[in-house]
C-alpha cells in the first residue's frame, strides 16, 4: 500500500476520510475524492501528502477552504473545487502552491475572492474558472490583474452583461464566457492572442464582419 500513487473514492457516498490513511501513501500523486457528501476539510487535512500532483474535491458540500490547507502541497499542479457550497477562501487556502497550474472554483457560493488569496499562486497558475459564482466585474478584474500568468480563463453564468475594452488581458487564450447576458460582442472586447472561445448561450443579437474574421483566426468557438 506504501507504493500507491493513484487512488480514486469518486461516488462514494463519503462523509468523512480518516485522514489517518494517509500517512500510510507517501508517494500518493492522484486523489480523487470527488462527488461525495463530505462537509468539512481540515486545516491539516493533507499534512502526509507531500507528493500530490492532483487533487479533485468537486461535488462536495465544503462551505470554506480554510487558512494554509494546501501548505504542504508544494508539488500539486490541478486542484479542482467545483460544485461544493463554498462561500468562503480564506486569503492564504493556496498558500505554498507554487507549482499549481489549474485551480477550478466553479459552481460555488462565492460572492467575494481578495487578489490576495490569488496572490500565491500568481507566478504558475495558468488555468482558473470561477464560472457560476457571484462576483462582480471589478473582483473579476482584480483576480485576473493578479494572475499575471493566466491563458485560459471560465467566466461562465456569472450575469455579465458587458464586455469593457481592455478588460481581458491580451495573454488570455482559451476563454469561456457562455450562459452569460452579452447581448454584443466587438473585436476589442477579446484578447488578441485568442485561440478559443465559448460563447454559447449568450444574447447576442448579431455578429459583425470584424468578429467573423477573428473566428476564422481561431482553433475552436462555440
Amino acid at each position: 500500500m506504501l507504493e500507491l500513487r493513484n487512488l480514486e473514492c469518486r461516488n462514494c457516498g463519503l462523509r468523512r476520510i480518516n485522514t489517518q490513511i494517509y500517512h500510510l501513501l507517501p508517494y500518493l500523486s492522484h486523489l480523487d475524492l470527488g462527488n461525495n457528501r463530505m462537509q468539512f476539510l481540515a486545516a491539516d487535512e493533507f499534512t502526509d501528502l507531500h507528493k500530490l500532483h492532483s487533487l479533485k474535491l468537486d461535488g462536495n458540500q465544503f462551505p470554506v477552504i480554510l487558512e494554509n490547507t494546501f501548505v504542504h502541497q508544494t508539488q500539486l499542479k490541478y486542484l479542482t473545487l467545483s460544485r461544493n457550497r463554498l462561500a468562503k477562501i480564506t486569503n492564504t487556502a493556496f498558500k505554498n502552491l507554487s507549482s499549481i497550474e489549474e485551480i477550478d472554483i466553479s459552481f460555488n457560493k462565492l460572492d467575494k475572492l481578495e487578489p490576495l488569496a490569488v496572490q500565491h499562486v500568481s507566478s504558475s497558475l495558468k488555468k482558473f474558472d470561477m464560472s457560476g459564482n457571484n462576483f462582480n466585474l471589478i473582483i473579476i478584474r482584480d483576480i485576473i490583474q493578479t494572475l499575471y500568468k493566466l491563458t485560459d480563463l471560465g467566466i461562465a453564468q456569472m450575469g455579465i452583461k458587458e464586455l469593457p475594452e481592455d478588460f481581458l488581458p491580451d495573454r488570455i487564450k482559451v476563454l469561456n464566457i457562455s450562459l452569460n447576458n452579452l447581448t454584443e460582442l466587438r473585436l476589442e472586447m477579446l484578447p488578441k492572442q485568442l485561440a478559443a472561445l465559448d460563447i454559447s448561450m449568450n444574447k447576442l443579437r448579431g455578429l459583425d464582419e470584424t468578429i467573423i474574421l477573428k473566428f476564422q483566426t481561431m482553433n475552436s468557438v462555440s
